[in-house]
């Protein structure tokens, strides 16, 4: 039963009440609005084979309600708009239902598309206009139904924990420690920037890790540093802990082999420990790094627990577990595949899935309006699906479908 109400939460309303409850008397019949399926309106990718329909009433008339309903279902908007029935007409139906009114009409099939009205008579047993026509399509209903295969980016090579470079430690602030690379040859080049660690293995977040409090960085030709210049000088004063930005430092072109990175302040780690950390030391010639992978040699270093000189020019600056169980840190993993459309499309529909999260893009327009898809289950049973309508996406010739994949709950903490 519709039932129509007033709330007053203002004075004076007394001077208009009888005009208004003239014009509610006055009202008409009702009107049917909001169809939904399952309680969605035009859902893709319905797997229930009698989906529950339901729809909202209005009217303006005061005491006026639904005392009977008809649901036509057709097979294509066409059909439907001329009233043709092909897939379900439930008769007339004595009641007031309005909600879970089970399909009870024709087997339903997979990708199956419903269109489907509904009529309402009113308290005087008036039938009211037919609402506007809604529609849902079905899903993938049958395990033989998926014919694709699931795709994944090439498997990489195990990766060691990874931290970056960090000191052995000294009972004082002001104990000097060194680490210098080689590049191998001769090279021209004009700033060097230092990536502030973050190590995986602590509770919490610590970016700007142990940086160096004062330091210098050297460069020449020579590996004992005889003929070396400064070209950093930041040991007049302590340097504010960039968390976790990499400051670049720059200076005037010049040919070296060798750079050195003197810290004469170290930080404070714990208790009255010190020492000093980077994930990663990059020596730069205009933009590009010339550093990786070069010979390190250090004064003393940490080689355990995720830490390694080595690792100070492995062109990895941020910290990682490095097992296959946890890519938290790791970037996004993108796919990407060219496929040809021969001719001009009528309909296309996609089913996709993913372990963790996806985002779907066909030539270059994001596919749906969904966020963290495709929600959170329990991957060893059950894995949802949504299905697009991608029609408007594709054309004739060559269409690029490109997906990126994120770990999610898939690989996160939770662990699905």
């Amino acid at each position: 039963m519709i039932k129509s109400f007033l709330w007053a939460g203002v004075m004076g309303l007394v001077v208009t009440w009888s005009g208004f409850a003239q014009a509610v008397e006055g009202g008409g019949g009702i009107e049917v609005e909001r169809l939904r399926c399952e309680y969605l309106e035009n859902p893709m990718g319905i797997d229930v084979l009698t989906p529950r329909l339901s729809w909202v009433l209005r009217s303006e008339g005061r005491g006026q309600r639904q005392t009977a309903y008809r649901v036509l279902a057709a097979s294509s908007a066409a059909k439907l708009a001329a009233g043709e029935a092909d897939l379900w007409d439930s008769g007339k139906v004595a009641g007031d239902q309005t909600i879970h009114v089970v399909y009870q009409g024709k087997p339903l099939a997979s990708r199956m598309e419903c269109f489907w009205k509904v009529q309402v008579w009113d308290k005087d047993g008036n039938r009211t206009e037919s609402s506007e026509p809604a529609w849902w399509s079905m899903g993938l209903l049958e395990r033989g139904d998926w014919q694709a295969e699931w795709v994944a980016a090439p498997a990489e090579a195990p990766r060691t924990p990874h931290n970056g470079y960090h000191s052995e430690l000294a009972a004082s602030a002001d104990a000097a420690k060194w680490v210098a690379v080689d590049l191998g040859a001769e090279r021209k080049i004009d700033g060097v920037q230092l990536y502030p660690a973050r190590p995986y293995d602590y509770a919490s977040d610590m970016p700007g890790f142990l940086f160096p409090v004062r330091f210098t960085i050297e460069a020449g030709r020579k590996a004992d540093f005889s003929d070396a210049r400064t070209v950093v000088d930041q040991s007049g004063a302590d340097v504010p802990n960039p968390g976790p930005a990499a400051p670049v430092y720059r200076f005037g072109a010049m040919e070296a082999r060798y750079v050195r990175l003197s810290v004469s302040r170290l930080a404070l780690r714990e208790g009255e420990n010190y020492g000093f950390a980077l994930a990663e030391m990059q020596v730069l010639a205009g933009e590009e790094n010339v550093a990786q992978g070069a010979a390190v040699t250090a004064l003393d270093a940490i080689e355990s627990g995720g830490w390694a000189k080595d690792k100070l020019v492995d062109d990895r600056v941020l910290a990682d577990r490095g097992s296959s169980d946890d890519g938290s840190q790791r970037p996004a993993t993108m796919l990407r595949k060219e496929i040809e459309v021969r001719g001009p499309v009528k309909r296309a529909v996609v089913s996709v899935t993913g372990l963790g999260l996806y985002e779907l893009r066909i030539n270059g327009q994001k596919v749906g309006d969904h966020l963290l898809t495709p929600e959170w289950t329990r991957y060893s049973r059950r894995i949802q699906y949504q299905t697009y309508d991608v029609t408007d996406l594709l054309g004739s010739g060559k269409n690029a479908v490109g997906a990126q994949l994120g770990g999610g709950w898939w690989t996160g903490p939770l662990m699905a």
